[in-house]
């Protein structure tokens, strides 16, 4: 395990200053009867509480804790984008295998497609879709055999991306009376296979 400060002392006194800054009651609790480092990473919730003090009281890198943020894809890319400020080549193992997070790093850090991922993103009909609208900004034919397959999604995905009636997606988008509806008023479907009542 990485050491990061193995000085009692010092970890004290990180406790101290994440009470001063204002670190949320619940995290104080948890981190109290802690003695050592070693104990604080032992806990789930350290990549998250190590993401919060390199931002809000280091405001740099913590290069020590590094080992341990990455492992988490959110915190990973919380720590990428707002601490790192750039990709964060260590990290992406980890994230890529989130479909949501690994859609964020793409659009936020990427700022482009992230090829490399696309085959964790394709698995979730709704991170392939914002995937499809927001980075892409078109078809994506790999992931749609698993967004049509979601009526929401492929409501979504046929509004937003094909922007026409995707008659693939339409037995499944029919089998949610809801999306079933949103589909039919979007595309100014009167007759279609079945009548369509308004949901409640």
């Amino acid at each position: 395990m990485t050491r990061i400060h193995p000085n009692p002392a010092r970890f004290a006194a990180a406790k101290e200053l994440a009470r001063k800054r204002g670190a949320c009651a619940s995290a104080l609790n948890a981190i109290r009867p802690m003695r050592s480092w070693a104990q604080f990473w032992r806990h789930p919730k350290a990549p998250e509480w190590a993401y919060w003090y390199a931002h809000n009281i280091l405001r740099k890198r913590w290069r020590e804790a590094e080992p341990h943020i990455r492992k988490s894809p959110q915190w990973a890319f919380y720590y990428a984008s707002q601490v790192v400020h750039r990709r964060w080549l260590e990290a992406e193992p980890y994230i890529l295998k989130s479909p949501r997070w690994a859609y964020y790093y793409a659009l936020y850090v990427i700022h482009s497609r992230w090829p490399k991922a696309e085959p964790h993103i394709l698995k979730s009909p709704e991170w392939a879709y914002n995937y499809a609208f927001n980075v892409l900004h078109e078809r994506w034919p790999e992931a749609e055999p698993t967004i049509y397959r979601s009526p929401e999604w492929a409501y979504h995905y046929a509004h937003g991306v094909i922007r026409r009636r995707w008659l693939q997606a339409e037995p499944y988008i029919l089998n949610d009376p809801a999306w079933a509806y949103h589909y039919a008023r979007q595309f100014n479907l009167k007759h279609w296979p079945e009548p369509l009542a308004r949901p409640h």
